[in-house]
């Protein structure tokens, strides 16, 4: 009788540690996890507790849906707004809805639904986006890696690139693009079946056009992918370009909304040809031109990169655990315009990449342990000072850029000069040591059964 009633207790705690990769015959690290995760969860309540609102995003996609019910524009109102604040000499932070006019049928769709049931679908979906990207970014940990990063995953809620924001909280529908996104990624990588993934670029695109460059990750994970990629392509294009037809006027407003965002609220984002717009734009230079092909050179660039690192992996001289945390990282360096959530869903692949970066370069795991705490300190220390100066946004993009630069040009390298040092002279030799020993062992075996 006691034996089913442990079996049945150490379920739910064997399937807690096989999500989050930890070691099956460890007892501890288990109730540190669930002590960590205990953490995260009471912080969160007191977050929603103490200092609202959370939830600006989604409220955003409800005001819109009133909006369309009363047969308002919500890139009309939206252009109001912003020429308001603009005639005013002031900033003005609209959370204006930022998504392209083919959305609008779905969401006079949902206003036919009772509001609070949607609210809690979607904060349901939102939370289990969070725990799929979480899972799948625990699959990139290497084995001596399981007994540190599985007690710090959950503390990824608060800290989106390493750097102190509490973006996850306000519900924005990013998460569940990518949430499906990365999901259908890792379909491909470990089974090579990439349709799911083209069929989930086409969902996202929905919504956002620019998560088009995603299509970069089957083409530097697996081989074949280029006539794929082009044809998921261009029907997304020919989806997006469409609602010039479709829907006139709400895409002229839109593509004015935009262009006003940008131009009066500084909506560039923190990648290296957003920061340049966002400086150009601040010292009343014209940026677009400018803009396009600093972003054309520095994609080029990254791409490079990745190309030269993926026929690596693709030969076999990298793992999976290696490539892929320098994957995502270099793509969303591809994405022409980084926001807060964007680099959010990456959190985990840089704190390995961080981690990795540190361990390589001091003499033990404890002194990298000492610098991983005390950089990571050093930086939030420094962002909550500048965001009680009112400068948040101009430190906290700056240091964020050069977090994610850093991190990926100092891991290429990394990578880079392991596969140099492992040439085919060198893993030859190798091969042949490993199949001569097993053929030993073979032969050893065969005898002793005679």
């Amino acid at each position: 009788m006691t034996l089913p009633s442990n079996s049945l207790l150490s379920r739910p705690t064997s399937l807690f540690a096989r999500y989050l990769g930890l070691s099956p015959t460890s007892r501890s690290q288990p109730r540190y996890a669930l002590a960590a995760w205990a953490v995260v969860l009471i912080s969160i309540l007191g977050l929603l507790f103490f200092h609202p609102p959370y939830g600006c995003d989604l409220k955003v996609y409800g005001l819109t849906i009133h909006q369309l019910q009363a047969n308002i524009s919500p890139y009309q109102l939206g252009i109001a707004h912003l020429e308001a604040g603009h005639s005013n000499g002031h900033f003005v932070f609209s959370m204006n809805y930022l998504y392209p006019p083919m959305t609008l049928p779905l969401l006079r769709a949902l206003g036919h639904l009772p509001r609070e049931f949607c609210a809690a679908v979607y904060m349901a979906l939102s939370a289990i986006s969070f725990l799929a990207l979480l899972w799948i970014g625990l699959r990139c940990q290497e084995r001596q890696e399981s007994r540190l990063l599985p007690l710090i995953a959950p503390f990824a809620v608060f800290f989106p690139g390493l750097l102190s924001d509490d973006v996850w909280l306000h519900g924005n529908i990013v998460f569940l693009l990518y949430a499906l996104l990365f999901s259908a990624a890792y379909w491909g990588w470990k089974r090579g079946q990439w349709r799911y993934f083209y069929a989930a670029i086409l969902i996202a695109t929905y919504f956002k056009a620019p998560m088009l460059i995603f299509l970069a990750i089957p083409l530097l994970s697996a081989s074949g992918q280029i006539l794929p990629a082009i044809l998921t392509g261009s029907a997304s294009s020919v989806i997006y370009f469409s609602q010039r037809f479709l829907w006139p006027a709400e895409y002229q407003s839109y593509l004015r909304m935009m262009n006003l965002e940008f131009l009066y609220n500084g909506e560039f984002g923190f990648s290296p040809a957003g920061l340049l717009g966002k400086f150009l734009c601040d010292h009343n230079h014209s940026y677009v031109a400018i803009c396009a092909a600093f972003y054309l050179c520095a994609a080029a660039a990254i791409f490079l990169i990745l190309y030269r690192l993926s026929m690596e992996y693709k030969n076999g001289r990298i793992s999976f655990a290696q490539w892929i945390p320098l994957l995502l990282v270099g793509v969303m360096l591809l994405y022409p315009r980084i926001k807060q959530y964007d680099v959010a869903v990456i959190t985990l692949p840089m704190a390995i990449l961080f981690w990795r970066a540190l361990r390589e370069r001091a003499n033990s795991r404890r002194t990298a342990r000492f610098y991983a705490v005390g950089i990571f300190a050093i930086c939030n220390i420094l962002v909550v000072i500048s965001n009680s100066q009112a400068t948040y946004n101009a430190f906290w993009e700056v240091s964020e850029m050069a977090v994610m630069v850093g991190l990926f040009v100092v891991s290429a390298r990394s990578l880079y000069a392991q596969c140099v040092e492992t040439s085919p002279s060198v893993l030859l030799p190798e091969l042949q040591r490993s199949a001569l020993h097993a053929m030993n062992l073979e032969y050893a075996r065969s005898i002793e059964e005679a």
